[in-house]
């Protein structure tokens, strides 16, 4: 993955769990957490930004919250979560922000930070705004009509593009006034869990936005692009989940 990383400007993921030394597990069925260190992995494979916010980030409280939040910083990644934006400068200038919000604990709740949130940034100078939400039923290939209500709220409210994760599976993509909506882009690396997933890579033209989506697989024992042989199969069950008519084209663009 590094290299395509490395190519861009900008790299945002969902890290879905805190990064901390703290044995003060709260109680849940599933508490995930990663070394303090493991940052120096995010910085060294050219990862930007992370959304933090999801239904794993207090698995070891707030302690564990501040904890990833500290290691983060030392490395130079912005991050997201709640009503705490965040905003990265590319080398050319081009100022990109962030909220992150949990819908699968907060619901309807999360409307007033994702409007606020996408109003701050706007007002910092942010060029691009992204909401990153975090909702859905796990392992649903389809989105629940309030994913669909919120992602389109979020554009109405002046986010460019919205970034969906937590039902560990695909869901389908959308263009809402011109803008995509990515539903769940799946399980990027994620424990045991083996499932389809994907990249989704944007490119700014004079036109407007350019969208392509990368297949991968994530297995316990591997992690990397989709073999060139499967991605046909892959583009064609994408497009099956998809909305408003869109097609996948064999390099795997979606226009609107």
């Amino acid at each position: 993955m590094q290299s395509i990383f490395e190519a861009d400007d900008f790299t945002i993921l969902n890290l879905e769990g805190p990064l901390t030394t703290s044995e003060n597990a709260q109680e849940s069925t599933y508490i995930i957490k990663g070394r303090p260190e493991y940052a120096k992995l995010l910085k060294n494979a050219s990862v930007e930004a992370v959304s933090m916010g999801n239904n794993h980030r207090l698995d070891y409280g707030e302690e564990g919250s501040q904890d990833t939040v500290q290691t983060l910083t030392e490395e130079g990644i912005v991050y997201a979560y709640d009503s705490n934006t965040g905003i990265y400068e590319t080398p050319e200038g081009i100022r990109i922000g962030f909220v992150s919000v949990n819908d699968v604990y907060w619901g309807a709740g999360v409307e007033k930070t994702l409007e606020q949130g996408i109003s701050q940034l706007r007002e910092a100078g942010a060029d691009l705004v992204f909401a990153c939400c975090h909702w859905g039923i796990e392992r649903d290939n389809y989105p629940e009509d309030y994913q669909t209500t919120l992602g389109r709220k979020c554009i109405d409210w002046g986010a460019d593009l919205v970034i969906g994760h937590h039902p560990h599976v695909l869901q389908g993509i959308e263009y809402y006034h011109g803008k995509p909506i990515f539903y769940s882009l799946g399980n990027f690396i994620f424990a045991n869990r083996a499932y389809e997933t994907m990249m989704a890579e944007l490119t700014l033209t004079d036109s407007g936005v350019d969208v392509r989506v990368i297949p991968c697989v994530s297995t316990a024992n591997q992690m990397g692009l989709m073999n060139s042989g499967e991605r046909a199969g892959f583009y064609g069950r994408l497009q099956e989940l998809c909305f408003g008519g869109i097609t996948i084209d064999e390099g795997g663009r979606v226009p609107e």
